[in-house]
């Protein structure tokens, strides 16, 4: 008995794992990315042509992270491909897109959505004459745009001698922000031989402070900046002088909000 039969191949069998993706709630130039895994499980080699989007352009295939374009994979192979997505400056809501996924096969279509909140500034400036713990400072949760009693520090120095105020700038917003700091020195300034302001306790950054240029980039949510003001009394200032110095933090994304801090030196 003769028989005959034509071996025919496995046909291919392609999916992409996730079939799709929430990438949640994202703020103002924030970015989120999301990895996604091609397979396939056919007995067919097949060729990936291309992982190209459509829709929102804030999100976009990561050509450095592509690993899919032009590969050919063999049965139980894989590749993977990235998707970045950034929320915009100017508009917020639900952003759509859709990555194809193309070759030798049906293509396949993998929907994406995310959700762009807007920024919503908040500084938080706090301050204290005494030792760095949290405990100590005074103001935390306080704003004040302008001179403020809820957030002043206060010490009686005597004449010659250096003091050291603690100051923090917390971004308490929803998104990364870039913060500015500025000095303002009022009352009695003849009474007061020096005034410094060292980030992170070492490096003098009194100049920028003062004229308002000093910006911290790129401060996280719920980050900080931290500060010595260091105020040096005049060796002849009259007793019963006071010196004040304002000390503010100041988103530079819009909309701009500040909190200002304050210090009081008396002379003894």
């Amino acid at each position: 008995m003769p028989l005959t039969g034509i071996a025919t191949p496995h046909p291919s069998d392609v999916s992409v794992t996730p079939a799709s993706a929430d990438l949640g709630h994202v703020v103002f130039a924030g970015v989120r990315t999301r990895r996604f895994t091609v397979t396939n499980s056919g007995g067919t080699p097949v060729t990936i042509t291309g992982v190209t989007r459509t829709g929102s352009r804030t999100y976009t295939v990561i050509e450095a992270d592509d690993e899919c374009a032009n590969e050919t994979l063999g049965e139980g192979e894989s590749c993977t491909f990235r998707v970045r997505f950034q929320a915009p400056a100017s508009t917020a809501g639900a952003k759509n897109a859709t990555i194809h996924v193309t070759g030798d096969f049906d293509e396949i279509l993998v929907p994406l959505t995310a959700t762009a909140e807007p920024f919503k500034a908040k500084v938080d400036a706090f301050v204290t004459s005494k030792a760095d713990k949290p405990s100590k400072y005074i103001g935390v949760g306080v704003f004040c745009t302008s001179s403020c009693w809820q957030q002043q520090a206060e010490r009686t120095v005597g004449r010659g001698a250096t003091f050291t105020y603690r100051v923090r700038v917390r971004n308490s917003g929803n998104g990364v922000d870039d913060i500015r700091v500025r000095l303002y020195q009022t009352n009695s300034k003849s009474s007061i031989r020096k005034v410094e302001v060292l980030r992170n306790g070492n490096q003098d950054v009194t100049s920028r402070v003062t004229n308002g240029s000093y910006v911290a980039r790129d401060v996280n949510p719920g980050a900080e900046i931290y500060f010595w003001g260091r105020v040096s009394v005049a060796a002849h200032a009259p007793s019963d002088r006071v010196n004040t110095i304002l000390i503010s933090g100041q988103s530079t994304r819009t909309p701009k909000v500040k909190d200002v801090v304050r210090t009081k030196t008396t002379v003894r």
